[in-house]
């Protein structure tokens, strides 16, 4: 190491000794680093001293921004950074609900009490206006298929998905994704939304079977579980799926169960998965009970740690979340079925929450005001916090609406993933 430039060891790297390795993890550029004993020796010198004689390891830190010069401010250079993705004109996402009708009966469904009105060919033309009008000059699109259930108007996705494309510049990037509760995910409706350039697929179960069929319901109260699945095995070669499954205090115990269905449908690693805890918006954990994040952290690692052991490619390194969420982006706006305006898609059908509609100009009034000037930095703790890369203090819909921090699961988990990552490595070695 060069002792005439100061460096430093980056305060965001996540050092744990495993075996006879040392792992060493930033969570600001995601890399990870594995020494032997050799270089662990080496890199406690570092720690302790400042200096080291091997200049490999140094080169090999450095290349992971694990050692940086001793004048950078990471802290600042992370929300230089964020602020430069949030405020870049030359990207635009938008959440579009085609309808907010939904073939599902959910008991704890956030939507519920709004009015379930679909898109009119009238306020489908302003959506293609607005594009037109205020992003011209755009280099990335991506639109998100919400709703209610947007299969309900695939019809209304496929017009508004020409008529975008034909305003956008030539050289502009496009992309779709859509959330959708799978009812009607066949085969011929894949392909047609391959069609549409649509490029994700989210599909969402709530625990075991049992759980999922006294939840995801049919109006007439018709279980789904087994339907869905179905779906996704007719179509996961179209299109990559990931399964979100929602999990609270009184499904989680049979969560494994899934696992079970999708070795059962043949779809073993080749969708992908992720758990979700169910989160407290229209006071929906009265009915299920919702978990902190720290009791997810707990029962997220376990069952990833299980997953692995049956074989599942289940295992995600985290990585930094410069760009916060679209909802504190000046390029990303949700459109409800009615042209109003939102931040985030938890706002849609609260009128006290719009930031404009398609017939008037964006409004610079308290709501977006309060998203655009967001500040992922709540307290001492956000700004010492080693995973704060990861997790930009938490989703800003809780910050904003509901008041209170909700920090990311890796705060609690992460060296236990680190743990899973080098028990995967020594198992394929």
């Amino acid at each position: 190491m060069d002792k005439t430039k100061k460096n430093k060891l980056s305060r965001y790297n996540i050092i744990k000794n495993i075996d006879e390795k040392t792992i060493v993890y930033n969570t600001a550029s995601g890399a990870i680093l594995a020494l032997n004993k050799e270089y662990s020796d080496s890199l406690n010198d570092l720690i302790n001293t400042g200096t080291t004689n091997k200049s490999d390891l140094c080169k090999e830190l450095s290349k992971g921004d694990m050692l940086l010069s001793d004048d950078v401010n990471e802290l600042d250079k992370l929300l230089i950074l964020n602020k430069m993705i949030l405020f870049d004109q030359n990207n635009l996402t938008l959440t579009i609900a085609p309808t907010l009708s939904c073939n599902f009966a959910c008991p704890y469904c956030y939507e519920k009490g709004r009015n379930y009105i679909s898109m009119d060919k009238k306020t489908q033309a302003k959506v293609v206006n607005f594009v037109k009008n205020k992003f011209n000059n755009i280099k990335n699109i991506s639109i998100v298929w919400y709703g209610g259930e947007p299969l309900l108007a695939i019809d209304v996705i496929k017009s508004l998905t020409m008529e975008i494309k034909a305003q956008l510049n030539t050289d502009c990037v496009y992309h779709a994704a859509i959330v959708t509760n799978g009812y009607f995910l066949t085969r011929d409706i894949c392909q047609q939304l391959k069609d549409l350039d649509v490029r994700d697929i989210q599909v969402t179960l709530d625990g075991s079977k049992n759980d999922h069929d006294s939840r995801r319901i049919l109006h007439d109260g018709s279980p789904t579980f087994e339907k869905i699945l179905s779906n996704v095995k007719d179509c996961c070669d179209l299109i990559p799926i990931r399964i979100r499954m929602n999990v609270d205090k009184s499904n989680i115990d049979n969560v494994d169960e899934i696992l079970d269905w999708i070795e059962k449908y043949d779809i073993k690693n080749k969708v992908s998965f992720y758990l979700a805890p169910v989160d407290n918006i229209n006071n929906i954990c009265t009915n299920c009970g919702c978990m902190d994040m720290s009791e997810f952290s707990k029962e997220e690692i376990q069952f990833y740690e299980r997953a692995l052991e049956r074989g599942f490619n289940c295992l995600n390194i985290p990585q930094n979340n410069l760009g916060i969420c679209g909802a504190v982006s000046v390029g990303s706006f949700v459109i409800g079925p009615d042209g109003s305006l939102y931040k985030c898609w938890n706002d849609i059908g609260y009128d006290d929450r719009t930031v404009g509609n398609l017939d008037d100009e964006i409004l610079l009034n308290e709501n977006l005001t309060k998203w655009l000037s967001y500040n992922p930095v709540h307290d001492d703790e956000c700004k010492n916090c080693d995973i704060f890369p990861i997790c930009f203090g938490g989703c800003p819909y809780h910050t904003i609406i509901q008041s209170k921090k909700r920090c990311h699961s890796a705060k609690f988990n992460v060296e236990e993933t680190l743990n899973l990552i080098h028990n995967v490595k020594k198992c394929k070695s």
